[in-house]
């Protein structure tokens, strides 16, 4: 009997272990480099560019994305001309990231603690222009694209969804978002951006160019039913700042360093 049940053990474990191998091979095999921008030119009017994608289910899930790029939308995109059979290069993106990588522990999710190791964007890049209106240039890459793999997108013609009626606090005040309103718990090692770059254009004609930017939040610890003991994170930035004119004569330059806990 004992010998019986050892082998429907070894059995179970066995079988548990294929279905993650072949879990694991289906995800790695679906989750590519043309399915990630595909899904991103279907829900944004924007062309996208990645480089590489690794994903990595083992002990502790990572995901690392090299070379992504972001910009108008163009005629490729709009036919949905997957990534690797892609004849033109996206030279001028408005915004980009030598890499973005994220590693979590998978355990904790199972009682909805959140343990995120690492997220990490690596010189990123992004260029900005504020219109006179108020409205930037970003802002058609976040409209809803009118075609979608050479046809109509779809998501045009869908019902609308009905609003859901908001639920007024008992005192009728708005409350503002806070620590205590995030869903799990988490303590997050390192998040944050490492030397990036900004270029901003000002409505007035004046620009700031912000270089060596790192802004890294660590040791995070939220708890939100224990906020008294779990409410904190350090936080360091450092940013190099150019201040121009419209014809690009330098108007000042600071120096930002600073670090602390929040």
């Amino acid at each position: 009997m004992k010998k019986k049940l050892i082998i429907i053990g070894g059995a179970i474990v066995g079988l548990i272990l294929v279905i993650f191998i072949g879990l694991w091979i289906t995800i790695a095999s679906i989750l590519n480099e043309d399915f990630l921008v595909s899904q991103i030119e279907s829900s944004m009017n924007c062309r996208a560019e990645i480089e590489d994608l690794d994903v990595s289910l083992f002990s502790a899930g990572s995901i690392s994305i090299d070379g992504v790029k972001i910009g108008p939308r163009d005629d490729e995109a709009n036919k949905g001309v997957p990534m690797s059979e892609r004849t033109t290069e996206l030279k001028n993106p408005l915004i980009a990231s030598k890499s973005i990588d994220l590693s979590l522990s998978l355990m904790p999710l199972l009682s909805k603690r959140l343990e995120l190791q690492r997220l990490v964007l690596t010189e990123p890049y992004l260029d900005l222009r504020i219109r006179p209106n108020g409205e930037t240039n970003l802002s058609p890459l976040f409209e809803t694209p009118k075609i979608v793999n050479g046809e109509r997108n779809p998501a045009l013609d869908a019902p609308p969804e009905p609003a859901e009626a908001e639920e007024e606090p008992a005192d009728g005040e708005d409350k503002p978002f806070g620590a205590s309103d995030i869903p799990i718990a988490g303590h997050l090692e390192r998040i944050g951006i490492d030397n990036g770059e900004l270029k901003l254009g000002l409505s007035s004609g004046d620009s700031l160019h912000v270089q060596g930017l790192d802004v890294f939040l660590t040791d995070i610890d939220v708890d939100p039913a224990d906020l008294a003991n779990h409410n904190s994170a350090d936080l360091e930035i450092n940013a190099d700042v150019q201040l121009s004119d419209r014809a690009g004569n330098e108007k000042g330059m600071f120096l930002v360093r600073s670090t602390g806990t929040i």
